[in-house]
């Protein structure tokens, strides 16, 4: 038997057994079902036997046929605007390299400014930063970016798992993870982080403000920190340098869906000011990259676009309200206060302990999951340490800005099976990688928080 076959039937024994086990004292059965039902659904994610979009329909499906919670419960993500963030993302995405405008961009970054091997990381983790801005999927940017970083490697004279090949490999999928953790729309747990903040508590997180809070740590350090330790770990030298070629003038295809990134790029980074929310500029983005004459796609090929990820997000946004409703949140927050120190006024302790709590909460699970299953603990968090909720909710971010172990990261797994990459390739980089992040970058994060006044 598989592991995998194995792990997932443990999965399921374990919540048939919290399901039908009888209430302990000051249970409810209702809890007791909703801990079942979060321990099949956040387990099968971990163990990644199936597609996580189905896993996430799974969840409709039990939650409704066992009446664990209300339809206006379980389906409360599709009320929110971050879920139609997605949708519109997924769309823009598919236009933009549909149309090829990101593969141009890539290429005009590659061929002209990367003159050595030095150069090419700084290129590619400058690429990838810069395409989290613009397409708002990780694994779409991953299938972009990598296929166009591999055959720039080879072209160089880097063969096949050699130290220059895999350095500009996992420089691509790191970064391309990682720094988008701080632009809102870039990565799945960003939005279902922003999701059940609106959901559970009416809270909304913009994405100027989410930008401002996290950009100049996590995505600007974050992305040196990222170059410094592939060349350190990975050192090389290229053979020759990639040729700069011809630059073709923009086809009219491309010159639209950059006006309408550019458009949504401007609403988005002014959000403040209009007050639309995020999500409906994206959705009206997206219709219009499917208009005639205006966009670049056919109506026709909507049905190309790759909606797992839509349904993945709305289910990890009703997991979270179904935990909060049936108290499930309320029962392990009560668990966590004998165990967490939390005071108030001790701010610096509180954020290292809740970042480590994050962050480690995601070796049990995928980082996606990771914020629906905390956020429903916001509360009990801003309670014990005397912060804004917002404060409360931002801290959870702390944990899946950073992986440990690939497997946390689908789109990290999707890059290892293109890329072709060893295992301990990626794990010689993420490793050292989180142990800096950890000890330089957290304190830093707190330091800019304390500065902005986030604490309250």
């Amino acid at each position: 038997m598989k592991a995998s076959t194995l792990l997932t039937v443990i999965v399921v024994a374990a919540a048939v057994t919290v399901y039908l086990a009888p209430p302990p004292e000051g249970v409810s059965a209702e809890m007791m079902h909703a801990a079942a039902l979060a321990v099949f659904t956040v387990g099968l994610w971990a163990v990644g036997s199936l597609p996580e979009h189905i896993v996430g329909l799974l969840f409709f499906t039990l939650a409704m046929a066992l009446t664990v919670a209300p339809a206006q419960v379980v389906f409360s993500g599709f009320a929110s605007a971050t879920l139609w963030l997605v949708l519109g993302g997924l769309i823009m995405a598919e236009a933009a390299n549909r149309s090829g405008l990101t593969q141009r961009l890539a290429s005009m970054l590659f061929d002209r400014y990367a003159m050595s091997y030095a150069q090419l990381v700084v290129a590619v983790v400058a690429a990838a930063v810069v395409l989290a801005f613009l397409i708002p999927a990780t694994v779409s940017r991953v299938l972009l970016l990598l296929p166009i970083v591999m055959a720039l490697a080879k072209r160089i004279g880097f063969e096949h798992d050699s130290p220059g090949y895999n350095g500009l490999c996992l420089a691509t999928i790191v970064a391309t993870y990682q720094c988008g953790t701080a632009v809102l729309p870039a990565n799945a747990p960003n939005l279902v982080l922003a999701g059940s903040a609106e959901a559970l508590y009416g809270v909304q997180i913009t994405y100027a403000e989410y930008l401002w809070i996290q950009f100049p740590v996590l995505g600007a350090l974050k992305s040196l920190a990222i170059i410094g330790f592939v060349l350190w770990l990975f050192p090389a030298k290229a053979r020759s340098a990639p040729g700069a070629r011809a630059i073709e003038p923009l086809t009219p295809g491309q010159k639209r869906v950059a006006v309408i990134l550019i458009v949504s790029l401007v609403l988005w980074a002014t959000d403040f000011l209009h007050g639309i929310k995020s999500g409906w500029i994206a959705l009206a983005a997206g219709i219009a990259c499917l208009l005639p004459r205006v966009g670049v796609m056919p109506v026709a090929a909507f049905h190309e676009v790759r909606l797992g990820p839509y349904f993945y997000v709305g289910a990890t946004l009703g997991l979270g309200l179904m935990m909060q409703t049936t108290g499930l949140s309320e029962g392990l927050g009560k668990l966590l206060h004998g165990v967490l120190p939390l005071a108030a006024g001790a701010d610096f302790a509180n954020f290292i302990m809740l970042s480590l709590l994050a962050t480690f909460a995601g070796l049990f699970t995928t980082n996606p999951a990771q914020p629906a299953v905390l956020a429903p603990l916001a509360e009990y968090f801003a309670q014990a340490t005397g912060w804004p909720l917002k404060s409360a909710l931002m801290v959870i971010s702390m944990g899946f800005t950073t992986f440990l172990l690939p497997y946390q990261v689908p789109p990290a797994m999707v890059g290892l099976q293109v890329g072709a990459l060893r295992l301990r390739s990626m794990l010689r980089l993420t490793l050292p990688l989180a142990a800096f992040s950890l000890f330089v970058i957290l304190p830093l994060q707190y330091l800019w928080w304390r500065l902005i006044g986030l604490f309250g």
